[in-house]
C-alpha cells in the first residue's frame, strides 16, 4: 500500500490535510480471499467437531472399505480436500456466471447430494446417518462460506470491482 498526504485548500479558503491511500493488488489479501481461506480452514474444524460429538454419543463410524473405520484424520482430510477442491470451482463460477451466488448454490447442492452416495453405499445404520451428517455439516460450511464471497449478479463484461465492492481477484 502506498501512502501519501497533501495539503489542499478547502472551499472556505482554509487548508485541509488529506491522506491518500492506494492499495495495490499484491500488498494485502482481499476480504474475499480471507473469507475463502477461513472457509477452507473452518470446514475440517466443523467436521471434526461433529465427528467428536458422534464419538461421544457412542456412534462408531464403520464402513465396508479400507480398514473399516473412519477416524478423525479421515474426517479432517476429507473435509479439507472437499473445501480445497471447491475453491477453483467457485473462482470459475465467479468469473463466468451472470448469477454467481445462485450458480454456486446450485452446483454445491448437487455435489453435496452426490456425496451422499458414499455413506449410503459403504455404511449401514447409525454409521451411515452419522457420515451423512458429516457431509451435511461440511457441505453447509463450504457452500455458505464461499457463497458469501460471490456477488448475486454480474452484468456481462463487468469487472470484479464493479460487482464485488472494489476487490479484485483472489
Amino acid at each position: 500500500m502506498m501512502r501519501g498526504s497533501t495539503d489542499a485548500p478547502s472551499v472556505a479558503g482554509t487548508w485541509v490535510h488529506v491522506e491518500l491511500q492506494h492499495h495495490s493488488k499484491g500488498d494485502a489479501m482481499t476480504h474475499r480471499t480471507k473469507r475463502r481461506i477461513g472457509t477452507v480452514a473452518l470446514a475440517p474444524v466443523a467436521a471434526f467437531a461433529a465427528e467428536a460429538l458422534f464419538r461421544l454419543a457412542g456412534v462408531d463410524l464403520v464402513v465396508s472399505s479400507g480398514d473399516g473405520t473412519v477416524g478423525p484424520a479421515d474426517v479432517i482430510v476429507a473435509a479439507l480436500s472437499g473445501a480445497l477442491l471447491a475453491w477453483p470451482v467457485v473462482r470459475t463460477i465467479d468469473a463466468r456466471s451472470t448469477y454467481p451466488r445462485r450458480t454456486w448454490g446450485f452446483v454445491g447442492a448437487i455435489v453435496l447430494g452426490t456425496s451422499m452416495a458414499g455413506p449410503s453405499w459403504l455404511a449401514d445404520g447409525g454409521s451411515a446417518v452419522a457420515l451423512m451428517c458429516l457431509h451435511l455439516v461440511t457441505g453447509f460450511v463450504v457452500i455458505a462460506g464461499f457463497a458469501g464471497t460471490l456477488p448475486v449478479y454480474r452484468r456481462h463484461g463487468a469487472s470484479h470491482s464493479e460487482c464485488a465492492g472494489g476487490e479484485l481477484g483472489d
